[in-house]
This record gives structure tokens, C-alpha cells and sequence, in this order.
């Protein structure tokens, strides 16, 4: 495919020539010379020839690519895994045995590879192929990945997701800079005012912050061996679901713990996060009736309808428990699904409960959440970079596929909310209980 190559470089060439014509004319404000018309034509004719000319390369390499391959192709039962034909490829382990083929000393390069040659064709070295050349994972399988991702995760499915363009690597937008409800505070400074007739009328000025998204690079690598190379259904879910599942456990991670320096900020550190304080004299390690009905109360009232409990497994024991005292009987605070002897994954006041790993142990702030994950904000670039080297492992005949998110992350809110009507009780979408210990 060199050729194809040369060819594709003369072709800008001629390119740039036609446009250097026009872009003369233009410049000194005259219209193409009879000369010029001659000289664009004959470059025209030349681009025409150039593009027949890959045409007829890029036919020989699959034609000699397609005697290559055996006439017959093993027969597979693992249907419940295949992916629409994409690119040529009819799975994503069958594309990714073409893309280790495409790299290995001696091997054959497919040419339903260069079908998407902008995207992953890389000549020489560069920064996205560790070895000394080759093709990427295609942009469309990866972006499924990414799909794959966000779905496989608890938390970030819930939030609100940007995506950013190719020319940009971060994210800017304004943001009401409100944080109390009180007369000439609300919405940054607006204000109404109840006039007689032919009052006199005066001016509202609003306030507005910025909410930054800078994207951060979160990487994972995944060893191959030959022995799944071998087989294309086991190896497109080996890497399916191993990158998808472990992505999904990092950003989780971020949203809830992320320290905002190199890494998404996380409700754990962001100002807006509202803390509830223990109850007076409360046991260490407990979780009270009164924890959750502060905890509610706490709650931008908006965010009602939409907010999760998110609770570390320790805490299950004493959820379990919670109920409101009446007289020497109590009513339950938790109500299973289906009942006591039913899945436990029920809800508390009405909202789903979700258990999740990223939460603290019971006792330390961040063991219980009540959070509405609407006002987090994600912003990815809309897809992985994905390359593969063989010599990282070469001895132990092991291939690295190597993939990169850049994604970031952080409340919409910059601090909590002083009601309108309420004292010092801030409300936020986003409530943690103390620590009792």
C-alpha cells in the first residue's frame, strides 16, 4: 500500500496547486486569467488520473488479500455476540485479529482496513501506535465501547452528558451564580417588585459564573494471547467487556470520589455537596431514622423526583432497621422490593436505593448519599484512541491494546442554596450524612 500512499500525497499536492490559483485571484481582487483557467484545467486532469489511479491500487491489494484467506471460514456458535457488519468486518474480534495481523512482522494487511483510512491508517511512528506502526481500532467499534460504558455504570448513565468536538479539548459554559433565594439574590440578582401606578421602576443586575470542563486522560491496556487472537467471538468479548467494565468502575469512581486535579471533581470534594450533622449523642458506625429525614429535608426540593440513595454495603444492616417510632411500635422507613422476603434492593421515603462500592465505609462521610445526579455534569470527546503493539510482550506471545478516554467531569452547582425561607438550612442536589465515630 506505499503506492497508495504516493499517490494520496501527490494528490494534495495538485490540490493545493488548484486552490493556490484561486487563491491569488482573490487576493489581487481580479478574476481568473485565460492562463490560469488553461493551468487549473490541466491540474483537474491530473487529480482525475491520480484518483483512478488508487482506485486500481487499493482494488489489486483487496483482491490479492481476498486469495490469500482460506475458502472456507470456521463455523462459530456464539451468535449472542456478534455486532452489525461495520467497515467490512462483521465483528469486533474479527476487525481486532486484522489490526494485530496488520502490525506483525510478515503479516498481511487486510484491506478492508484502509476503508476508513483517515481514522486509522498511521504510517511511520507516531504518538498513537506504540510500535513502529500500524492501524488503530476503528472509531465507530470504539465508540460502542464508550456506549457500552456509560450503560454498564451505575452513575454515569444518570448524569448529564456533553460531548466535545474535535477542535476543541474543553468545555465552557455560563452558570447562574446563585446561592441564596433571598429578595435581590435570586437568579444571580433579579428582582420583582410590587409598584403603584407610575412608580418609579429599578434596574436588576444578574451575576454569572463559568463552569469549566477540561478533559483528563483516563488509559487502560488489555494483554491478549494468541490463544484468544485464535477466535474472534472470545476475544471481542474478552475486550468488550473487560475495558467497558473497568471504564465504568474509574468514572463511577470520579463522580463520587474524584479529587478534581488531574481527574473529574467529585461530589465527595465539591462545595456544593451539603454535609448533615450526626445526631447529639448518636453511636458510632449507626445510621438513624433522624439521619434520613434530615438528609431528605436537605435536598433541593426540585430534585425530589429524580434523586437516588447511594449507600456503601455496611450499611444495609442498619437501613434495615430504620422506622419511625409511634408509641412502643414503630412504622418502616425501608420498604424492600416485594417485601421482606423479596430482593432487598427496595427504597427508602419512596426513592431507589442503590448499593455501590465507591461509597465509604459505614461511619465516615460519604457512606450514604442522597443525590440527584442530574446536576453532574460529564463531557468525553465522544470516543477511546485505540492502538495495539506486539513487542511489549512479545515472549510471553502475548499482543497490548492499548485504550484512551479523555473525559471530565463536575457538579453544575458551585455551592449550596440558602432558601428563600429557612435560615441557615442550604439545600442542594447533592447531601452526605457526617461521620460518627
Amino acid at each position: 500500500m506505499n503506492r497508495v500512499k504516493e499517490l494520496q500525497a501527490e494528490l494534495v499536492k495538485l490540490r493545493d496547486k488548484a486552490n493556490e490559483i484561486e487563491e491569488t485571484a482573490k487576493k489581487e481582487e481580479r478574476q481568473i486569467t485565460a492562463d490560469e483557467y488553461k493551468a487549473l484545467d490541466g491540474l483537474l486532469n491530473q487529480i482525475d488520473e491520480c484518483e483512478a489511479m488508487i482506485k486500481t491500487e487499493e482494488r489489486k491489494a483487496a483482491t490479492f488479500s481476498r486469495l490469500e484467506k482460506p475458502t472456507e471460514e470456521p463455523v462459530t456458535h456464539n451468535e449472542d455476540i456478534k455486532q452489525e457488519s461495520t467497515n467490512g468486518f462483521p465483528t469486533f474480534g474479527e476487525e481486532l485479529q486484522a489490526v494485530i495481523r496488520a502490525g506483525s512482522p510478515g503479516g498481511t494487511i487486510d484491506s478492508r482496513l484502509y476503508d476508513s483510512m483517515e481514522m486509522r491508517a498511521v504510517s511511520g511512528q507516531s504518538e498513537t501506535t506504540p510500535s513502529l506502526g500500524g492501524f488503530l481500532v476503528s472509531t465507530d467499534r470504539i465508540n460502542k465501547l464508550v456506549e457500552r460504558t456509560y450503560q454498564t455504570g451505575v452513575l454515569a448513565s444518570r448524569c448529564t452528558r456533553y460531548t466535545i468536538s474535535r477542535a476543541a479539548n474543553s468545555l465552557s459554559m455560563p452558570r447562574l451564580d446563585e446561592t441564596s433565594r433571598a429578595d435581590g439574590s435570586r437568579q444571580g440578582g433579579i428582582r420583582m417588585y410590587w409598584l403603584e401606578e407610575a412608580a418609579a421602576k429599578t434596574a436588576s443586575t444578574t451575576k454569572f459564573g463559568k463552569l469549566n470542563l477540561n478533559l483528563h486522560k483516563c488509559a487502560g491496556m488489555i494483554y491478549l494471547t494468541d490463544e484468544l487472537i485464535e477466535d474472534a467471538p472470545a476475544l471481542e468479548r474478552y475486550v468488550t467487556d473487560m475495558f467497558a467494565d473497568e471504564a465504568a468502575f474509574q468514572i463511577d469512581e470520579a463522580i463520587i470520589n474524584g479529587s478534581g486535579v488531574g481527574q473529574p471533581l467529585g461530589i465527595l470534594n465539591a462545595n456544593c455537596l451539603v454535609n448533615v450533622a450526626k445526631e447529639t449523642g448518636q453511636t458510632a458506625t449507626t445510621i438513624l431514622a433522624e439521619n434520613i429525614e434530615k438528609m431528605y429535608s436537605r435536598l433541593w426540593a426540585p430534585s425530589i423526583s429524580n434523586a437516588i440513595w447511594l449507600i456503601n454495603q455496611d450499611c444495609w444492616p442498619q437501613i434495615f432497621q430504620l422506622h419511625h417510632a409511634v408509641g412502643t411500635g414503630g412504622v418502616p422507613m425501608f420498604i424492600p422490593a416485594g417485601g421482606l422476603n423479596q430482593s432487598p434492593n427496595g427504597t427508602l421515603l419512596g426513592r431507589p436505593i442503590y448499593p455501590i462500592e465507591h461509597c465509604q465505609t459505614l461511619g465516615t462521610k460519604g457512606d450514604i448519599y442522597f443525590a440527584d445526579l442530574k446536576h453532574y455534569y460529564l463531557a468525553d470527546k465522544g470516543g477511546v484512541q485505540g492502538a495495539r503493539s506486539i513487542h511489549l510482550r512479545f515472549n510471553y506471545d502475548e499482543t497490548v491494546l492499548r485504550f484512551v478516554m479523555r473525559i471530565d467531569g463536575q457538579p453544575s452547582w458551585s455551592a449550596a442554596l440558602t432558601p428563600y425561607k429557612g435560615g441557615t438550612n442550604t439545600q442542594s442536589p447533592f447531601i452526605s450524612l457526617a461521620v460518627r465515630a
